[in-house]
């Protein structure tokens, strides 16, 4: 897919949005060029200071190599690597501070106008998004335990409730130093909410980045069977048995085979073979998991993952509800940006481009929904008529 169909806008979107830039935003975005201007100016200022700061630590060690004898060595090496980790320090947490502060200010000026030109919508910085206890019922993110949240939106569409965000998915790893934060998933989470309940629940996950997963479960599962194979042949040769790892083996693996048998999704095959290739469907209703997955909503999921920068994207179907997560690490809905002008419409046009895909989707599912309803009226009058 091109850029120019990747960002694909209907006309009359296009041209109501040229008009209402031009006589809304222009203003805002000419007075944020000054700012945008000082912002660089500040960067390339610590930028300078910090190569500065390797080149004196580069001649720095140079002469310490040269001229310092073997007993001054160790004391001058420890104060230039405490140098060196000033440095990079400054670099990790100064040199990014004027482009946030540009974001800040771009954004607290023309994205409350922004969501405003598409009525029925609000911008919350950093405040909602889709709550936890919604993310942990669509069964996306297994063992997850914290959501941040940056950019959020609410809203509706065509009576269509929907909330629209930027979001992180942690969970917690045991390490020999206790336990750690891991980012499970970092991308965009979309959730809408249609009139009528689905009777099942349906999960799709992406496929990419899960071979990692399947690889190390095979690892740690070979890993686990060739220590019990050895026990077992320690009591054969030795008469010796570490019964308390047998049962946490056991244990183990009777836990993972009910995990198997017991579990309420079911594995559904869909005709599409490029869909069936790039993703896992698990269903708890097969028949209704096949009528939800149309090749229309797929190819929309595939446009949307583009239009997003996505790695990946996950999507499930539960209760009244309908949750999308695209995984990308790149900062979406940025009109701006501190190394290109203020002015370029590219910028504001392509984040116009990323609402426009997310309500496809809601109308997509909402057509389809309309659809069915319609279909169930005309059966129900066929069958009065036949009365």
């Amino acid at each position: 897919m091109d850029e120019q169909s990747k960002n694909y806008l209907p006309e009359k979107l296009e041209n109501d949005f040229d008009e209402f830039y031009r006589a809304t935003l222009l203003q805002d975005f000419m007075f944020l060029e000054p700012q945008r201007k000082k912002y660089l100016q500040q960067f390339f200022i610590m930028l300078a200071i910090f190569c500065f700061g390797v080149f004196v630590a580069w001649q720095f060690l140079l002469i310490v190599i040269r001229f310092c004898d073997d007993g001054m060595h160790s004391s001058v090496f420890n104060l230039w690597f405490g140098f060196v980790v000033g440095l990079f320090l400054f670099a990790a947490f100064m040199l990014p501070k004027p482009a946030k502060k540009y974001k800040r200010d771009t954004k607290k000026m023309v994205m409350p106008k922004i969501t405003a030109f598409f009525k029925n919508m609000t911008y919350q910085s950093e405040n909602g998004g889709v709550s936890a206890s919604v993310i942990r019922e669509s069964d996306l993110f297994e063992g997850m335990e914290n959501v941040y949240y940056d950019d959020t939106f609410r809203g509706s569409r065509k009576g269509t409730k929907f909330q629209l965000g930027e979001q992180r998915v942690t969970t917690y790893v045991q390490t020999k130093n206790g336990r750690r934060e891991v980012t499970m998933f970092k991308g965009i989470f979309l959730l809408f909410e249609l009139g009528k309940k689905f009777k099942g629940q349906t999960v799709v996950k992406d496929k990419k980045g899960q071979w990692l997963t399947f690889f190390f479960l095979f690892l740690g599962g070979t890993f686990l069977l060739l220590l019990m194979v050895m026990n077992v042949k320690a009591f054969f040769t030795d008469g010796y048995v570490n019964w308390d790892f047998l049962l946490w083996s056991l244990t183990v693996i009777g836990a993972f085979l009910y995990g198997i048998f017991k579990n309420k999704y079911k594995k559904v095959n869909l005709e599409d073979v490029v869909f069936a290739k790039n993703w896992k469907v698990k269903a708890t209703d097969q028949v209704e998991a096949r009528y939800v997955l149309t090749p229309a909503l797929m190819e929309r999921m595939l446009k949307i993952k583009k239009m997003f920068y996505g790695k990946s994207v996950h999507f499930a179907f539960f209760n009244n509800k309908v949750l999308i997560a695209v995984g990308t690490n790149k900062d979406m809905f940025e009109t701006t940006s501190l190394f290109t002008s203020a002015l370029d419409y590219k910028k504001v046009r392509e984040v116009i481009a990323q609402f426009y895909s997310v309500f496809a989707i809601i109308d997509e599912m909402k057509q389809k929904e309309l659809d069915a309803n319609i279909g169930r009226r005309k059966k129900s009058d066929t069958v009065a008529e036949n009365a």
